[in-house]
């Protein structure tokens, strides 16, 4: 029988798949919150958060080009 625990990490899987960071933080938080010894929980959420730090700093990044874009064009 599966416990709530692998399902639980099963879902933050599935989320972190589909692009679903956020989500997968949220649920991973929990899960190593309430099993504090669950090393694959505690991986992949240094997985999630590796991915939502590169997503911010490609956003700034396009933020930037975009401004310079702009910038360039009102001079």
């Amino acid at each position: 029988m599966v416990s709530r625990r692998e399902l639980l990490y099963l879902q933050a899987v599935g989320q972190y798949r589909k692009g679903d960071y956020l989500q997968a933080r949220s649920t991973l938080q929990g899960l190593v919150e309430s099993h504090p010894d669950f090393r694959q929980a505690e991986t992949l959420l240094d997985y999630v958060e590796n991915e939502i730090v590169k997503e911010g700093l490609i956003g700034i990044g396009a933020g930037a080009a975009i401004l310079g874009v702009v910038g360039t064009i009102a001079i």
